[in-house]
């Protein structure tokens, strides 16, 4: 895993959006979510339930949070909603570096 740094930096109109349009649930964790990500490939890897025991809300919240900030393109998920997952986050984080391809990809059609 890429080290954290101290510092990470947003793009400031998708913060905004998130900012006037999510409920305070949701735009918590989005934060928490950004102040997590590797930030060489914008990738958090973590399970509702710790995300929920982390933030102090239930497993159902997260899991609807998590649905609403990807349905609004904030996040991606990868993984079931109850197991070990990962995010990808939108385009509020920016990336030191591009993420490389190590999701697997879908079956073509």
């Amino acid at each position: 895993m890429t080290p954290l740094r101290p510092t990470l930096t947003v793009r400031r109109d998708p913060l905004r959006s998130a900012v006037r349009t999510l409920p305070h649930t949701h735009l918590a964790l989005l934060v928490h979510l950004t102040t997590r990500a590797c930030p060489a490939t914008g990738r958090v890897w973590t399970s509702p339930a710790r995300l929920a025991e982390e933030l102090g809300l239930t497993s159902t919240l997260i899991e609807h949070a998590l649905g609403q900030l990807e349905t609004r393109r904030f996040v991606q998920v990868y993984g079931g909603p109850s197991e070990l997952c990962t995010i990808e986050m939108g385009a509020v984080l920016v990336r030191e570096a591009p993420a490389p391809l190590n999701l697997p990809l879908a079956d073509p059609v």
